[in-house]
């Protein structure tokens, strides 16, 4: 059986992560966006929030002392926050932020009990729900965990592209969410 760690993320982690973030980005979404588009958000927004490091609100998941997974979540409006519209940005709940599971490891439960970790921690914050931004090659994956579509959304790039995105939430039930072991 497969062992992996989850930690808080370091800043000495910041080079994996984006090359991580960057090679999921291309390789989950090719078959939902275009180079173009992949390529425009990347250069633009970027996938790496250093806050989330700096908040200790942002873990990964090493496997034989390899980065595999990572993910988070803020109560402040995300960096890319400048790209959307003031009604999103008006009620504002704690957000998942930056999740990602390299492709070899995807299907193998790292992004379930991540997510399970994250939630964890968001629910010891005093939250009672959670919202996110899913790009449209993680909406099944937020779904098979409890996530329900609760708009549209699409961000505009000063290259002219739209890259399209799907808002979801998540209120967690009242019994005591606890962190799986990874």
């Amino acid at each position: 059986m497969k062992q992996w760690n989850c930690r808080l993320a370091k800043m000495t982690d910041a080079k994996a992560l984006v090359t991580l973030q960057v090679d999921c980005t291309h390789k989950l979404g090719f078959a939902f966006y275009s180079d173009f588009e992949l390529d425009s958000y990347i250069r633009e927004v970027g996938t790496l929030d250093i806050s989330l490091i700096h908040r200790r609100t942002y873990y990964v998941v090493e496997h034989e002392g390899h980065i595999v997974g990572c993910g988070g979540w803020s109560d402040r409006p995300p960096h890319y926050g400048k790209y959307l519209d003031s009604e999103e940005l008006a009620v504002h709940h704690p957000k998942i932020r930056a999740f990602f599971v390299h492709p070899d490891y995807a299907r193998q439960g790292i992004g379930s009990a991540l997510m399970a970790y994250v939630e964890a921690d968001i629910r010891r914050a005093g939250y009672d729900c959670v919202e996110l931004t899913a790009m449209l090659s993680g909406v099944t994956f937020y779904r098979s965990l409890g996530y329900r579509k609760t708009g549209n959304a699409a961000v505009e790039l000063s290259n002219g592209a739209y890259l399209p995105a799907i808002e979801m939430g998540k209120r967690f039930n009242e019994e005591e969410i606890t962190a799986p072991t990874l």
